[in-house]
């Protein structure tokens, strides 16, 4: 069963309703394009401030007849690599040589962790 009494109400109160036009929009504002082209003129002027003023100038970056004709020297320390080449020839000798081969390259590649300052002769005390 509906209950009559509240249709009726909500009709006679839909009835009171009563449309109103909305407002006109405003209209656009044209100083926004002014805004970007005012950043812009700044940007580039700070970009060419920086490029005039900056230390990477061209005058300071040194020519190609300015450099030594020579390579610089790299200390060489003497590289003791473990290759594939020289563990199958250790393996094909037997395994006290290839146990040989990894202990001497385990000690050279390896952190050391025997001295008593270090990190991890700390952690491996624990």
């Amino acid at each position: 069963m509906r209950n009559l009494g509240n249709d009726v109400e909500l009709e006679n109160y839909l009835r009171e309703f009563q449309p109103i036009e909305p407002l006109p929009l405003r209209p656009a504002r044209k100083r926004v394009p002014l805004m970007w082209a005012a950043a812009l003129a700044v940007a580039v002027l700070v970009l060419a401030t920086f490029a005039i003023r900056a230390p990477w100038n061209m005058r300071d970056l040194p020519t190609l007849q300015d450099q030594p004709k020579t390579p610089p020297a790299i200390a060489s320390a003497p590289v003791n690599e473990l290759t594939l080449g020289k563990l199958s020839a250790a393996a094909q000798q037997g395994d006290q040589a290839l146990e040989s081969e990894l202990f001497h390259s385990a000690s050279v590649a390896l952190p050391r962790m025997d001295r008593p300052n270090s990190a991890l002769n700390a952690l491996s005390g624990e």
